[in-house]
């Protein structure tokens, strides 16, 4: 199940670097992107999704802007329906074609068995909390800095990624 749920993961971040080499913010929605409105409380993801493109522009702009909005996109699966997410699904399907990836593999039997019917997540998250600990001189090599660093990721993201683009 964690290799699967690994591939996944792979093809959603091939998605969201994708996008980005394309000169699509991660952070800005296009006309066709899916908004999903956080909860007040954790950030976490709610039910409550706009495509964005629309009469509500004005507010899902407003909510990004205050945190209370997160441009989503599809962790592939089983039930996986690419159709309303337009540049996603261009996106997805230029992977799919690269990597030489048959489709017909996100309706296996094994994900089946494992119940990996897919999902959304945000393309990009903002870490709450963010403090520098301490920035010293590194003893163990002489031209470099070590960072300290304290924050708190919702559900489901990563710090790995967060560390990645502190050392870039």
């Amino acid at each position: 199940m964690l290799l699967i749920s690994s591939f996944q993961s792979y093809i959603f971040n091939k998605l969201v670097s994708l996008r980005f080499k394309k000169g699509f913010s991660l952070t800005k929605p296009v006309k066709g992107d899916t908004i999903c409105i956080l909860d007040e409380q954790n950030g976490n993801m709610t039910k409550v999704k706009y495509i964005y493109g629309g009469s509500y522009d004005k507010y899902l702009n407003e909510a990004i802007e205050l945190n209370r909005g997160v441009i989503i996109a599809p962790l592939v699966g089983i039930n996986a329906n690419l159709e309303g997410f337009p540049l996603m699904k261009t996106l997805f399907d230029e992977i799919i074609q690269r990597e030489g990836i048959d489709i017909s593999i996100f309706k296996s039997d094994l994900f089946e068995k494992y119940k990996l019917k897919g999902s959304f997540r945000p393309i990009s998250m903002k870490p709450s909390g963010l403090k520098i600990i301490e920035l010293t001189k590194d003893e163990l090599h002489a031209d470099k800095m070590k960072l300290i660093v304290e924050f708190s990721l919702v559900r489901g993201s990563y710090a790995t990624m967060i560390l990645r683009e502190l050392m870039k």
